[in-house]
C-alpha cells in the first residue's frame, strides 16, 4: 500500500512539473512572436527638386518628417536637410519595411529598408506645382489675347482676361518674375511668390503705348 502511494505521489509531482514547463514554454512563445523589437539606425538627407532643363533646381529640405513603418519613432530634417533616426520595429524584423519622407510642399518619398542595422537613405522629393491665375486689365476693361509668361511657362488671356500658368515647379518661398506682353501696350513685369500645391491669384493693369 505504501509503495503504491509513493509511486502515485511521484507521478503526480512529475505531472505538475511537466504542466508547469508547458505553460511557461507557451507563455514564452506567445511573448516572442511579434513582441521583440529590432533596432535600426537610419541616416541621410532630404533634397527638394523642381523645374526642368536649364531651370532644374535642388535644395535641402528642412522640417521634413522621416518615419518607419510600424515604428513609433520619427525624425525631422535639419536646416541642411540631414536627419538621423533610431527606430524600434516590431519583430520579426525591419527588413522590407517602408521608410517615408513627408513635407507639405513636396510629394512624399518612399524607400524600403534593407537588412543592415545601420543604413543610409537619401530622398529626392519633387516639389508640388504652383498655379498662377493672372487677370490682365487696362483700366476697368479686361484684356483678351495678352501673353503671360513665367519660369518657361506661357499662356494667353481668355475673353475674361485670365491667363492660367499651371505646373510651375518653383522653389518654395521664392519670388519669380512674371511678364505680360500685348501689342499696343507697354510690357509689364512683376514678382509673384511660389505656393507649392496651391494657386496664386493676381490682377494686373497694363497701359497703352
Amino acid at each position: 500500500m505504501k509503495g503504491r502511494l509513493f509511486k502515485t505521489t511521484i507521478a503526480g509531482v512529475a505531472l505538475v512539473a511537466l504542466c508547469a514547463t508547458m505553460v511557461a514554454a507557451a507563455g514564452a512563445a506567445r511573448k516572442s512572436v511579434g513582441a521583440t523589437p529590432g533596432t535600426v539606425t537610419i541616416t541621410g538627407a532630404v533634397i527638394g527638386t523642381g523645374g526642368s532643363g536649364s531651370r532644374v533646381w535642388r535644395r535641402p529640405v528642412s522640417g521634413a518628417t522621416i518615419a518607419v513603418q510600424d515604428a513609433p519613432q520619427t525624425a525631422t530634417t535639419a536646416a541642411d536637410g540631414t536627419y538621423s533616426l533610431i527606430a524600434d520595429v516590431v519583430a520579426p524584423y525591419y527588413f522590407g519595411k517602408a521608410i517615408t519622407a513627408t513635407h507639405p510642399w513636396y510629394r512624399t518619398g518612399r524607400k524600403l529598408l534593407g537588412g543592415d542595422a545601420f543604413q543610409v537613405k537619401t530622398f529626392l522629393l519633387t516639389v508640388k506645382s504652383t498655379r498662377f491665375l493672372v487677370t490682365v486689365k487696362s483700366g476697368s476693361r479686361r484684356i483678351k489675347g495678352a501673353r503671360v509668361s513665367c519660369f518657361g511657362k506661357r499662356a494667353i488671356t481668355n475673353k475674361r482676361g485670365v491667363a492660367t500658368l499651371s505646373g510651375l515647379q518653383l522653389k518654395p518661398q521664392t519670388k519669380y518674375t512674371v511678364k505680360i506682353t500685348k501689342s499696343g501696350y507697354r510690357t509689364s513685369k512683376f514678382k509673384l511668390g511660389s505656393k507649392p500645391g496651391g494657386t496664386v491669384r493676381i490682377t494686373k493693369n497694363i497701359r497703352k503705348m
